[in-house]
């Protein structure tokens, strides 16, 4: 239709193709549990796309539920959306668990390190409070004066405690 009837018969022109053409559109992939935002305002969750943005940058962000202290429950990402154009997104936030360390001898030092080598924490025997870690598999190594070295694998899965407990082999 060129146009919508209003009242007394007037005539509502129907959008101009500029107007479309004014518009760009943003399609966000990410797990379907995440909320999806952008600027700050709720979008929906998973994954979606929007096509009445006008050209501009934008700030989006994926939020899962998940523990408390969880540092990787949201992920964002600036992007710029053009005219006529689609913006694509992929957005990974990932739930967290929680990493109880204990064992002897009492003020060995751990670290945890990703499987790409990047330090994800780092401490002393026992860990006095569960530490928030994201969902993914880990090396964790333990080192004490005088002792062999632990060096072994763990595993956190959401919202579950993993327990680990070592003791080191130290010389008298």
């Amino acid at each position: 239709r060129a146009g919508a009837s209003g009242p007394a018969g007037a005539t509502t022109p129907a959008p101009s193709e500029s107007s479309a053409a004014d518009h760009g559109s943003l399609r966000v992939r990410a797990p379907s549990t995440a909320l999806i935002s952008l600027n700050g305002r709720r979008l929906g969750k998973g994954t979606l796309l929007t096509d009445t943005l006008t050209e501009g940058r934008y700030m989006v962000s994926a939020l899962l539920p998940s523990i408390d202290g969880c540092p990787s429950v949201r992920d964002s990402a600036r992007v710029t959306v053009r005219a006529a154009d689609t913006a694509n997104v992929t957005l990974r936030p990932r739930p967290c668990g929680w990493l109880s360390l204990d064992g002897q001898p009492r003020g060995a030092r751990f670290v945890v390190r990703t499987t790409d080598g990047a330090r994800q924490a780092q401490g002393s025997i026992p860990s006095t409070h569960p530490l928030p870690m994201p969902v993914g598999t880990y090396q964790l190594l333990i080192s004490a004066p005088n002792c062999a070295d632990f060096i072994g694998d763990l595993t956190i899965k959401p919202a579950r405690m993993s327990r680990e407990r070592i003791r080191l082999i130290c010389r008298s």
